[in-house]
């Protein structure tokens, strides 16, 4: 009997990969654009040719030469059915597992991704680790089919200039589509994804070839109610929201100095936004920001000594309270909506609070006062202490 038991296990160690697909016969797709026209999806499929990437192609063809990526497109009723239509075009089957970015129309953000967000979800070739990026004042179509110069696909050098972007510029944050499906799913948080701009090529006819032309991740953010896009976020807000969202990694802010029209730059480090929900006449959110970080660039009349570190640290902590602030407000009142995730703190850690206000929330949200308290470390100013520009202007 333990005989035959131990034969049976076996068996399950010899049924091999029963979904194995040989990789000649399909398209890899590593970028994905939807639009919506006249009521019909157009899909974009960008796809990479294997062959032509490791020099096959060359060999096969007498010396000839094809694109590295190609362009599938197709119109239909339904996303799945649109996909499939690209088997007329395409020799080889669409494989979705291992795309690098979905890009949607803003025509289609505006009207709704509830359709598209429901079959990406619901079709198991779909992973959740690529990002979604909104093509801002544009079409899917048109940011797969820009020509990109340091990668092969467009579409993998748009995710690593948002992986780069995201690391060392605070205004931007990439957004992967498991984390937008959750926050439209999620009570007292709405969703924000980065945008991305079309920019047309150089019709002058005297293009300077050093000089490429792809489309970029903007500091722009698209901010959504539920589903639907509803504004944007400049450069500054979109900053705001990473910071108190606890999405920076890295930053670069200006120091006005008092004494002229001259600003210097400090690098962050480290931020640390804590969000704490009160009750107070209603409901009140404060918010304790730490930040650590160095003077990179000084291009104040005067040396920077100890005293001076502490006099620095008052200013821009007392500065940027101010400028967080207005973009706060700002947001209030343009957007309208709480794309912070003030109401989910509430739920967390009020919930009886937030059970009263829940039903009319970005309401509430509109006219909440919201308290910025911030504490700055400047730790070190890189390699120099004293102002090289005021010892050359006879300073001290």
């Amino acid at each position: 009997m333990k005989r035959l038991f131990f034969i049976f296990i076996c068996l399950f160690l010899l049924t091999s990969c029963w979904s194995r697909r040989e990789f000649n016969e399909l398209s890899i797709a590593y970028g994905l654009g939807i639009d919506k026209e006249d009521g019909e999806y157009i899909v974009s499929a960008q796809v990479i040719n294997p062959e032509q990437i490791s020099g096959q192609s060359q060999q096969s063809q007498g010396g000839g030469s094809s694109s590295p990526v190609l362009l599938y497109e197709e119109r239909g009723k339904t996303l799945l059915h649109t996909i499939r239509k690209m088997s007329k075009t395409s020799p080889r089957k669409i494989y979705v597992a291992h795309l690098y970015i979905l890009v949607i129309g803003e025509k289609l953000a505006k009207e709704g991704l509830g359709d598209t967000l429901d079959f990406l979800y619901r079709d198991e070739e779909f992973r959740n680790n690529f990002y979604i990026i909104i093509a801002k004042d544009s079409k899917a179509r048109d940011i797969l089919s820009t020509a990109t110069p340091f990668s092969v696909s467009p579409s993998e050098e748009i995710f690593n200039r948002l992986q780069y972007s995201n690391k060392n510029y605070s205004p931007t944050k990439a957004t992967y589509i498991k984390e937008f499906i959750t926050k439209t799913l999620t009570d007292g948080v709405e969703p924000v994804v980065p945008s991305i701009l079309y920019r047309k090529p150089n019709q002058s006819g005297e293009k300077d070839k050093s000089v490429p032309e792809p489309s970029l991740p903007t500091g722009n953010a698209a901010a959504f109610h539920n589903d639907k896009l509803i504004g944007w976020l400049n450069e500054n807000q979109a900053d705001t929201y990473n910071i108190i969202t606890n999405n920076v990694e890295s930053g670069i802010y200006e120091i006005k100095c008092d004494e002229e029209e001259k600003n210097s730059s400090l690098e962050s480090y480290y931020t640390k936004t804590e969000i704490k929900p009160i009750y107070k006449e209603g409901p009140k959110i404060e918010l304790q920001i730490e930040m650590r970080g160095t003077i990179s660039e000084l291009n104040c009349n005067r040396d920077i000594d100890t005293e001076g570190y502490r006099q620095m640290e008052k200013k821009f902590a007392a500065d940027f309270e101010k400028r967080l602030s207005d973009n706060i407000k700002d947001i209030q009142e343009d957007i309208g909506v709480d794309i912070f995730g003030f109401g989910r703190e509430f739920y967390r850690k009020k919930p009886k609070i937030w059970k009263k206000y829940k039903d009319n929330w970005n309401e509430v949200f509109k006219t909440m006062e919201i308290d910025v308290n911030v504490t700055l470390q400047i730790t070190n100013t890189d390699t120099i202490e004293n102002s090289y520009l005021n010892k050359l202007r006879g300073g001290n």
